[in-house]
């Protein structure tokens, strides 16, 4: 949802699907139904500060 991405620290870029993260730049797209957006972003940016 909106809500669990914007709580994971991403942001919508208003391109297809694809949000970033407000603090390491990282990018995501191609968004599944069953993702979470916490499990994700620590997969793909394991060095985010926000995660910390």
């Amino acid at each position: 949802t909106p809500i669990s991405l914007a709580e994971a620290g991403f942001y919508y870029l208003q391109y297809e699907d694809t949000v970033e993260c407000f603090v390491c730049r990282y990018k995501l797209k191609e968004w599944q139904s069953d993702d979470c957006a916490w499990d994700e972003h620590r997969r793909h940016s394991p060095h985010c500060l926000y995660l910390k």
